[in-house]
């Protein structure tokens, strides 16, 4: 094998297991059987250093994603047909390709997260780029009218609240180590605010092994509703995109650098671990803060949910504790509306009809809009009469 953790995937059947692995200086792809582990194809694939592989969801399409200093993902089948290639434009400043990639639940579409702060979606169809997420500092309304900013604050004992939250949190100490607690009689809400909104980051160093640039977060949510990303020159904030439109939903703005997120297995709940002693969840209807005892010094550095959702698995860099949740009853879409005419409606279509008779006792083809309301019918009443 090439790799002692990377580039092995299973299938979504669990039937095969590709790995990849070299030799004579080029990269191979090896599909074995579960059942005996018996190698049933092994091809070679079109990389200069291959970096990862992943089974879709669905199907035995396989993503290789090649080394960052070769801008190009390939699609094969595990058969070793080669399905496509990706080929990604390099970033200008430092020419680095692909950073990572995810696929969504239903392995319709397919992310891929590059250094240049941009995440390309690519369609099962044709695997052609179908959109194109743009992680920028300063987000405009215009591009994004609908979109709602989650930004983190401190609130005192008082209710007096605390923009800069810098105060309460120490970020050195999320990363060096040390207690992190906040001030006692304080605690991290969320105010909600529409765009446009400034979002703080750091400068990157390509010349690091690991430079802090790029979308380096990128993860979907169970039903494909939704996907959270992360640029790493913006720490702080969780971009959330709604999968249907490919277009920006949320953005959380969090008090300390953003150090993992995971989706619940059922729901549209996302939780969002900061390396301090809370847990914060986000879903379409607004964000909490789960606060964990202040007599623990316990950092979430990352969280994982059970199969069942209804408990979650928190870490630090030593210790671990299991978290009950309860999020009650998660809001259904609205029910059909009712295609039963009122008294009011009928009359209204009676009358237009009426009035729209030709001389030979015929109606004349024009499209009629009954309105689904009392008043409604009140005002158009109203307007037809003036």
């Amino acid at each position: 094998p090439k790799f002692a953790k990377s580039a092995l995937s299973f299938s979504a059947d669990g039937e095969h297991m590709a790995l990849a692995h070299r030799r004579d200086g080029r990269d191979y792809v090896q599909v074995l059987a579960c059942d005996g582990w018996s190698v049933i194809k092994r091809f070679d694939v079109s990389t200069k250093d291959l970096a990862d592989l992943r089974y879709a969801p669905r199907g035995h399409t396989i993503c290789v994603m090649d080394s960052i200093l070769e801008p190009q993902v390939l699609l094969y089948r595990d058969d070793g047909q080669l399905l496509a290639i990706h080929s990604m434009a390099p970033t200008p400043a430092v020419g680095l390709g692909p950073k990572g990639f995810a696929w969504s639940p239903a392995a319709d579409l397919l992310v891929i997260c590059g250094f240049d702060e941009c995440a390309s979606v690519l369609h099962h169809g044709t695997w052609s780029r179908v959109g194109q997420l743009q992680h920028h500092e300063t987000l405009r309304a215009a591009s994004a009218p609908d979109a709602v900013a989650y930004i983190q604050v401190a609130r005192t004992a008082t209710g007096r609240v605390v923009t800069d939250t810098s105060a309460q949190e120490s970020e050195s100490d999320a990363v060096d180590g040390g207690e992190v607690h906040l001030r006692r009689g304080h605690e991290l809400i969320y105010t909600a605010q529409k765009l446009p909104l400034s979002l703080p980051s750091v400068k990157p160093m390509p010349e690091n092994l690991n430079p802090h640039m790029g979308v380096g977060i990128a993860e979907w949510s169970a039903c494909g509703r939704f996907l959270a990303t992360r640029n790493d020159a913006m720490p702080r904030a969780v971009f959330i995109w709604d999968g249907s439109t490919l277009g920006l939903h949320s953005v959380m703005l969090q008090a300390n650098p953003v150090r993992g997120v995971a989706w619940h297995p059922t729901r549209q709940a996302l939780a969002v671990c900061t390396g301090i002693s809370a847990v914060f969840l986000w879903s379409p209807h607004g964000c909490q803060t789960a606060p964990l005892p202040q007599d623990r010094a316990f950092r979430v550095t990352g969280v994982a949910w059970n199969a069942a959702g209804d408990a979650m698995v928190l870490l630090d860099k030593e210790f671990f504790c299991v978290c009950f949740v309860r999020l009650g009853v998660e809001p259904h879409a609205p029910p059909p509306a009712d295609t039963q005419l009122s008294a009011h409606q009928e009359a209204l279509l009676r009358r237009i009809l009426a009035e729209d008779k030709n001389g030979d006792g015929r109606a004349s083809k024009r499209a009629v809009v009954i309105p689904q309301a009392d008043e409604n019918f009140n005002a158009l009443n109203n307007q037809r009469g003036a």
